[in-house]
This record gives structure tokens, sequence and C-alpha cells, in this order.
């Protein structure tokens, strides 16, 4: 294979991941826009919680540190009680994840958050500004990883399009 044989497909490569970072940052923008309009509330944390969670059985390989926090907020005139939850894939053997143990001992029983839920499904909460660990918003990451992608398949056509060129005058 040529070098511009392998820039080309360096480039076809980094295009490729370039489409499907962007539908995937779409969906994001648009759930993330989506609950931006919810409506917000104070909520009043009953409990939180890190566990290590099997979700493909207890033999499996790839357990997740889970954090889950109970809540309870008033919505209209109903009182409300909901789950907010963050995910980590790590290694048994690493210990609790840092950040979770952090957010679950900053955050204990009585302690108020703000969030945002569904109207009409208010058990369907996240939270509005103080976000669990890997729960913040990512479409800015994601607009980031993007671009990267962009430009590495904009250096690659043009690099390979040189390099074409260099070869065809040679």
């Amino acid at each position: 294979m040529t070098l511009a044989g392998l820039t080309g497909f360096l480039a076809l490569l980094a295009g490729l991941c370039s489409v499907l970072v962007l539908v995937v940052t779409a969906g994001e923008a648009w759930r993330e826009a989506r609950q931006a309009r919810w409506p917000e509330a104070s909520a009043t944390i009953e409990s939180c919680s890190v566990e290590l969670v099997y979700f493909d059985g207890p033999n499996s390989d790839d357990p997740t540190w889970w954090l889950e926090c109970k809540i309870g907020f008033r919505a209209a005139s109903d009182s409300i009680r909901a789950r907010l939850y963050s995910g980590h894939r790590s290694n048994p053997a690493q210990g609790y994840p840092d950040p979770m143990n952090q957010w679950a001992n900053d955050h204990p029983p009585g302690s108020v958050i703000e969030i945002r839920y569904n109207p009409a499904n208010p058990q369907q909460a996240v939270a509005a500004t103080d976000y669990l660990p890997n729960g913040e918003p990512r479409t800015l990451g994601n607009l980031k990883l993007l671009a990267t992608l962009l430009a590495a398949f904009g250096a690659g056509l043009l690099t390979t399009r040189l390099l074409q060129r260099r070869r065809a005058a040679a």
C-alpha cells in the first residue's frame, strides 16, 4: 500500500467516525434540549448509595459501579418520589470510583439539590446543576470530538491529494 493510499484510508476512517459522532451528538443534543425545557424543582435526597452492579449476571467480567439516589420533590400539588442514576464501568479491584463516593458523601440524606423533571412522567428526573458523576451534559464534549475528527478528515484528504499530485508529477 502506498503512503497516499494509507492516508486516504485513514481519512476515510476519520470521515466515517465523524458521521457516527455526528449522529450520537445530534441525539444527545436533542435529549439535552428537551430536558432543559422541563420544569425545575428542589428535591430532597432521601438516600444515596454506590454499588457494584453486574447487569449481565454475577459471572460478568464487565461490572458497573452504580450511583443511585432516591429523591423526593413536589410537582404541582403532588408529592413525587424519583431516582437519579449514574453508572461507571470499572474493574472491581480498583474499588469505588472516587467521584461517585465523593458525590454521595457530599449529598447526605436531607440535603437539597435542584432537578428538572418530565411533566408527563415526573418520576423521570435529572439533576439541573449539581450533576452526578458521568451525568453532566455531553453535547459540548461530543462537539469537540466531532471537530477533531473533521479536522483529521480534512487533513487526511489534503495530504492524500498532495501525495497523489507529487506522485503524478514524478
